[in-house]
C-alpha cells in the first residue's frame, strides 16, 4: 500500500524516500526484522513520517523531529529517538501507557529491499497475514476492522469487538461495511 500511496505522492508533486520499520509484535513482546514494514518519508519545509499499510496507525502524517505528543482521534503519537540510527514510534491514549508500534530507520531504501520480507509476509504459514481474512477501514471517528473471527470497531479510541460466527456473517459484514461482494 506504501509502494502506491508513494506512487500517488510524487506524481502529485511530492519529495518523498522509503525507510524500513521493524514491528513490535505485542503477542512474542519484540520487534521483527527490518525489511518487514515499509513507510514514507515526505520531504517538505520539515520531514514527515506517512503510513498508510499499517494497521491501527495514526491517520495523518505525523512529524519527525517532534519528539512532543501528536494527537490524532484521540491517541497520542510519539517518535522518541533511541540511538543514533534507530526511532521509536509508540502511542497512548492516556499518556502513561505506551504501545511500540515500531522502530524506523531514516536511511533512503530503494522499494525492491523489501521483496524478501513481502515475499514472506505473503506466504509463510508463519505470518500473520496468511493466518487468516482481513480487511481495515479507516473511518471519520476511527477504524473498522473485519477478520474471519471478529468485526472490531474503534471510536475515538474506544475498540468494541463482535465474534463473527461464520463465513456467511463474515461476507455479509464484508458487504455492508466495506461494500466488497466476494
Amino acid at each position: 500500500m506504501n509502494g502506491l500511496f508513494n506512487e500517488l505522492l510524487k506524481d502529485l508533486g511530492f519529495s518523498t524516500h522509503f525507510i524500513t520499520c521493524s514491528v513490535f509484535s505485542q503477542p512474542k513482546q519484540q520487534f521483527t526484522p527490518y525489511f518487514g514494514h515499509v513507510a514514507i518519508v515526505v520531504h517538505l519545509e520539515e520531514d514527515w513520517l506517512v503510513d498508510v499499510g499499517f494497521g491501527t496507525n495514526f491517520p495523518e502524517p505525523l512529524k519527525l523531529d517532534a519528539e512532543a505528543h501528536q494527537l490524532q482521534d484521540g491517541v497520542h503519537y510519539q517518535l522518541v529517538r533511541i540511538n543514533e540510527e534507530e526511532i521509536l514510534l509508540r502511542r497512548t491514549n492516556d499518556q502513561q501507557e505506551y504501545i511500540k508500534m515500531y522502530k524506523l530507520k531514516l536511511e533512503p531504501q530503494l522499494l525492491t529491499a523489501f521483496a524478501g520480507m513481502c515475499h514472506y509476509h505473503q506466504t509463510s504459514p508463519k505470518s500473520p497475514f496468511t493466518q487468516g481474512k482481513l480487511c481495515s477501514l479507516l473511518t471519520s471517528d476511527g477504524r473498522i476492522t473485519l477478520t474471519d473471527k471478529a468485526f472490531i470497531k474503534t471510536v475515538n479510541g474506544k475498540k468494541t469487538e463482535t465474534p463473527v460466527a461464520s463465513p456467511q456473517e463474515f461476507d455479509q459484514k464484508l458487504r455492508e461495511h466495506f461494500g466488497i461482494v466476494l
